[in-house]
């Protein structure tokens, strides 16, 4: 089971997110925001974590923007769950860009 990680711990939820996109396309870390965006020619796609919880995700068909407390990086399902009182949601890396890591552009 993946290990959730709250809004708190800043800094073990910026080193998770880090590991998780890491050689997946762009990411960004600073004090306020966590940011990974896909990369030309693949699907496009992006998914941050504001430093308030703020979570934005956007997919081909679907775009959110709201608030959660803690996240889990499951590695398994290539999946982002962010989790708050009464409301989830799972953001699932494409398949289409995992293949990113294993060297292939």
């Amino acid at each position: 089971m993946p290990l959730r990680i709250p809004l708190t711990n800043w800094e073990q939820l910026h080193e998770e997110f880090l590991s998780f996109f890491e050689g997946l396309g762009e990411t960004n870390v600073t004090s306020n925001a966590l940011t990974f965006n896909s990369v030309p020619p693949h699907v496009v796609t992006g998914f941050s974590i504001t430093s308030n919880g703020e979570v934005n995700a956007a997919m081909p068909l679907h775009q959110i923007s709201i608030q959660f407390s803690s996240f889990e990086f499951d590695r398994h399902k290539n999946m982002v769950h962010c989790v708050a009182e009464g409301r989830s949601y799972s953001y699932t890396v494409p398949s289409e860009i995992l293949n990113r890591r294993g060297g292939d552009s």
